[in-house]
Formats: structure tokens, C-alpha cells, sequence
């Protein structure tokens, strides 16, 4: 027994959406794997930046490169003074503290793939 020619068809058109609809799915899931492999990239040259500013803030005050991911990372420290008011029973005092920023002078796009600004002050 023979299947009709219409019936042939639209057996063959089922299958075509079907694929279709598979190929959507996963060019969505693809693109969903772009985005969170871009979004790790950022995180983990953050974390390597800040992890070499953190070591740089503790190097001596002529440093001015740390080593990060395998390659050098130069920073520029500003310093400034800062005035504490503290007030103990009645007693008040100033205390000067010597704070410090560093800011990342290398270019981004050489620090693990980053394309931002990196700055660590305390």
C-alpha cells in the first residue's frame, strides 16, 4: 500500500521545522556560551590585576611593574595624606595617615585579555 504524494510532503516539511527548531536551540545556547566565556575572560583579569595591585601596595615605594599572569604590569602610585579626627573620652586627637592609590599604567588589552580600567586605593 502506497502513501499519497501530499502525505509524503508534509512528512518531509515536519522534518524541516523540526531541524530548524534544533538549529535555533542551539544557536541560542551558543550564543548564551559566548557571553559567559566574555564574562569569565573580564572576571579572571580583574582578579589577576588585583591580586598584583595588592602586591604592589606592599612593595617598596620605587617599584613600579609587578609580574601578573606571566607578564609585567606597571602601576603608577599616587600618595596623599589623610586627616583622622579621633575622639577617645572627651580626648580628641588628629592623626595623619599616609594613604596610597595605584592605578594600572600598562596597556589593558595586554593585562589576560582585559579592556578596562583598573584602580586599588586604600
Amino acid at each position: 500500500m502506497s502513501t499519497p504524494f501530499s502525505e509524503r510532503g508534509i512528512s518531509l516539511l515536519e522534518a524541516l521545522i523540526s531541524v530548524l527548531l534544533i538549529a535555533i536551540t542551539g544557536l541560542g545556547l551558543a550564543h548564551v556560551t559566548v557571553q559567559s566565556l566574555a564574562v569569565q575572560r573580564y572576571a579572571t583579569t580583574e582578579n589577576q590585576v588585583l591580586l598584583g595591585l595588592r602586591e604592589a601596595m606592599l612593595a617598596e615605594p620605587g617599584v613600579s611593574s609587578v609580574p601578573v599572569a606571566g607578564s609585567e604590569m606597571g602601576f603608577a602610585r599616587q600618595g596623599e595624606t589623610v586627616n583622622v579626627r579621633i575622639s577617645v573620652g572627651g580626648v580628641e586627637r588628629v592623626v595623619s595617615v599616609e594613604a596610597a592609590r595605584l592605578s594600572v599604567t600598562s596597556d589593558p588589552a595586554q593585562l589576560v585579555g582585559g579592556d578596562g580600567r583598573f584602580e586599588l586605593g586604600y
